[in-house]
């Protein structure tokens, strides 16, 4: 599965992306992303922040209970 199957089963499961943000973290020397879902219907949210998009939204699949197609 890809990163945009994975946007798409969140997208068709009721989530919206609320933030994403990639940031540089200094001591480490590494970069991260950080991705933040919203549910409208039921105002839940899931975040993750990994060092790739991929492992990120994987994660916040996982926390919604989210299956690809």
């Amino acid at each position: 599965m890809t990163l945009q199957d994975m946007l798409n089963a969140m997208r068709r499961s009721g989530w919206r992306v609320g933030a994403h943000n990639d940031f540089y973290l200094s001591h480490s020397e590494q970069w991260k992303t950080f991705w933040l879902f919203t549910h409208p219907e039921t105002s839940a949210y899931v975040e993750a922040e990994r060092a790739t998009d991929y492992l990120a939204v994987q994660s916040c699949m996982r926390q919604a209970g989210v299956r690809g197609s």
